[in-house]
């Protein structure tokens, strides 16, 4: 349910904020603060998320304050090694965090009382955002092996609806059913190519592990070799490709798959390694 101006002073007052204050904590100046809660009626819906979500984590605060529970400093001195925009650093807090937590104390504690609060808002966030993390914990619930499946689908499915909505945008009249079969055949190629490279992932990454970095690179390239055989294969048996047939053909697709792999190795799993060595 949404702000009002009288609600949103009604919280400040009771943190003890100026406005100016909550301002700083908003990234906004002190007149602006002010001038929400001259508004009676609900403020604008960015804003009262916005607005909200920040309030209510200074409540938070408050209330573990109050009952004996401030932040411990070694786990607060994790969080402050993190860079804006470093994934890895971001992850590597977290999870030193996470394993300092569980013998210490102090954190233990409070997180027991945090259990007992009121559960935060949703965090303001765009729509698209909220969808896309919406639609990702649907696909986290599914078993292990049914996962990439369905994030295969759901992406290049994505990508075939998005090309149709643009072909239709310019040329209304080519909106037909094959366009629709379409969309639907790529959400079941982007299934079984996920479902594929899933388990190629569930099959190569355990034993390639131990190899450091150097197995980072192997579980690329076979992941991406067993994306490119799920679907090369059937075509070079049952299609009349004759690229597919012809050994230079082969050895432009083998090129191309360890390229990719390689890729895929030194970005995707590179966090996962950095992390291990780490900890």
């Amino acid at each position: 349910m949404p702000l009002t101006g009288p609600d949103l002073q009604r919280r400040r007052l009771a943190l003890g904020l100026t406005a100016r204050a909550l301002g700083d904590l908003l990234d906004e100046h002190g007149q602006q603060v002010e001038a929400w809660e001259q508004i009676t009626g609900p403020l604008p819906a960015p804003v009262s998320r916005r607005v909200d979500w920040t309030l209510a984590i200074e409540e938070r605060e408050h209330a573990l304050a109050a009952a004996g529970h401030p932040p411990c400093p070694v786990a607060a001195a994790f969080h402050g090694t993190m860079k804006p925009g470093d994934i890895r650093a971001f992850r590597l807090a977290v999870k030193q965090a996470n394993e300092h937590a569980q013998s210490c104390l102090a954190c233990r504690a409070r997180s027991a009382y945090i259990a007992r609060l009121p559960p935060l808002p949703d965090p303001p966030v765009s729509p698209t955002l909220r969808a896309f993390a919406w639609v990702s914990g649907l696909i986290e619930r599914l078993p292990l092996m049914l996962r990439p499946a369905a994030w295969g689908a759901l992406l290049i499915g994505a990508m075939t609806v998005f090309r149709a909505v643009v072909l239709t945008a310019f040329s209304p009249r080519s909106l037909t059913p094959q366009v629709g079969l379409a969309v639907l055949e790529a959400i079941g190629i982007g299934a079984y190519g996920g479902a594929v490279g899933g388990i190629a992932y569930g099959i190569v990454r355990p034993r390639t592990r131990r190899f450091g970095r150097r197995g980072d690179y192997l579980t690329g390239v076979a992941c991406a070799y067993a994306y490119l055989l799920a679907f090369f294969v059937p075509f070079a048996f049952f299609g009349d490709e004759p690229f597919l047939r012809d050994p230079f053909g082969i050895l432009i697709i083998f090129v191309f798959g360890t390229l990719v792999g390689l890729f895929i190795g030194h970005s995707w799993f590179k966090d996962e390694s950095d992390i291990e060595g780490g900890a």
